[in-house]
């Protein structure tokens, strides 16, 4: 049964993200298993790697709103907010100018490298942090050629563009794994300091 909206949270989003790679992962080992004690079988390797590919990106996509939402909050609560447009981005809204001379919000359409790179230098900021983001961490490598490899079939122009080999979904579990560790890496940190009051 699903909670009313309200009495949902952020959480709740990670815990169901988390959960969607965990069980994508899963399926696709039990693919495999059945595939090598039956080559003649027809099973879904493809299908369940295509699968997991696409739960990871919703996995980083979600996560990375979570760290901007929760360094806006904090950022609230410490009376030292953060510039609004540092509030824009990180809420992913844009404004534009209509025809008619007013001013809408719009999402904002933000790379998502850059996106990464800004929540975890917004965190960075507002929690006080020492930067341990690593652009030539191997991860972040990975995710560079992952994101071409989601983009690929997200929006397929050929047959091929939806064959995922071995090493792809490797390193799509590779970005989720040391995307993760950073993060926990920070939420240590927070830990491990001393309280004030």
């Amino acid at each position: 049964m699903n909670q009313p909206a309200e009495e949902r949270t952020l959480n709740d989003l990670i815990a169901v993200l988390e959960e969607d790679v965990d069980r994508c992962y899963d399926n696709l080992r039990d693919a495999t298993d059945a595939h090598k004690s039956d080559p003649e079988l027809s099973i879904g390797i493809d299908f369940e790697s295509r699968q997991l590919i696409r739960a990871v990106f919703a996995y980083l996509e979600g996560l990375t709103f979570a760290i901007k939402i929760r360094a806006v909050q904090h950022s609230v609560q410490k009376r030292d907010l953060v510039s609004q447009a540092e509030a824009d981005f990180a809420l992913e809204v844009d404004h534009q100018i209509t025809d008619k001379g007013e001013i809408v919000e719009r999402p904002a359409l933000i790379n998502l490298s850059r996106n990464i790179r800004f929540a975890f230098r917004l965190y960075e900021k507002v929690f006080d942090h020492k930067p341990k983001f690593d652009a030539n961490a191997r991860w972040w490598d990975y995710l560079q050629r992952s994101i071409k490899v989601r983009d690929r079939l997200t929006h397929p122009r050929n047959p091929e563009d939806l064959d995922v080999v071995a090493s792809e979904v490797i390193e799509a579990l590779e970005v989720r794994r040391g995307f993760r560790e950073l993060l926990d890496e920070y939420i240590a940190d927070e830990h491990a300091r001393p309280t004030s009051g």
